[in-house]
């Protein structure tokens, strides 16, 4: 079933998800600035934080589902490139395992696609880190790094957040240790649906693009372990 067939059945889906959610601090709810609805992109694995935090920015209107399964053969990815290439405007978020994220990333190199968010993620790990970030250092995305270290920060748990140069260019990384934001809550992964629907939503103000940088906080900073998921934002 193709995007455009999906978009009665998401939209209440995502209408039906998004009520089902504690409503916060009304701070907290922001209506998006442009009228096109954001598609959220998700692995049947992603965790329900990650849609639990896009949905507290974006209303349940302005917000269609898609899922990725290991056994759509890839269908999820294509019919997302077409809904998204159709208009001008539109925009996807999403959080997919690495290789259906490397698949898409390739569909969108038309000229026509631009990435405004690519991170990389992994939960565990060896040592002490309880996740691992790796983000691609845009102007759409800068303070993105800081940000999210910040919110790992007030959970306690243990973390680094890496903020390189596209290419994976680190230049001089330098490390730099956090004080904890605002308390956050659904995790790192909550935290990251959450300011990845506001870069969709046209919120954060595009800047000078991060210098490398190595954020850590809680009781251990090394890890080891490939990136399983990796996240990110596109527009067309």
């Amino acid at each position: 079933m193709t995007i455009g067939r999906r978009a009665f059945v998401a939209a209440t889906l995502a209408g039906a998800a998004t009520a089902a959610l504690p409503a916060g601090p009304a701070s907290a709810r922001i209506l998006p600035a442009r009228p096109d609805p954001v598609l959220l992109l998700l692995d049947a694995s992603a965790p329900a934080a990650f849609r639990e935090g896009a949905g507290s920015v974006l209303p349940a209107a302005n917000l269609l589902l898609a899922g990725r399964s290991a056994g759509d053969d890839g269908a999820a990815l294509v019919d997302s490139i077409a809904w998204l290439a159709a208009r001008p405007g539109r925009r996807m978020v999403g959080l997919l395992r690495d290789a259906d994220a490397v698949l898409l990333e390739q569909m969108t190199r038309d000229g026509a696609i631009r990435c405004l968010s690519a991170a990389q993620h992994c939960q565990g790990g060896e040592a002490a880190v309880q996740s691992r970030h790796r983000i691609t250092a845009l102007a759409s995305n800068a303070g993105l790094a800081g940000a999210l270290a910040g919110q790992l920060a007030a959970t306690g748990a243990a973390f680094s957040v890496v903020s390189e140069r596209p290419g994976g260019a680190h230049g001089d990384t330098f490390r730099q240790d956090i004080v904890a934001a605002a308390a956050a809550q659904g995790g790192w992964e909550g935290a990251l649906g959450r300011t990845l629907a506001l870069i969709a939503a046209g919120h954060w103000p595009e800047q000078t693009p991060d210098e490398p940088a190595l954020f850590t906080g809680g009781a251990g900073h090394s890890g080891a372990g490939p990136f399983a998921l990796r996240s990110f934002v596109f527009a067309s």
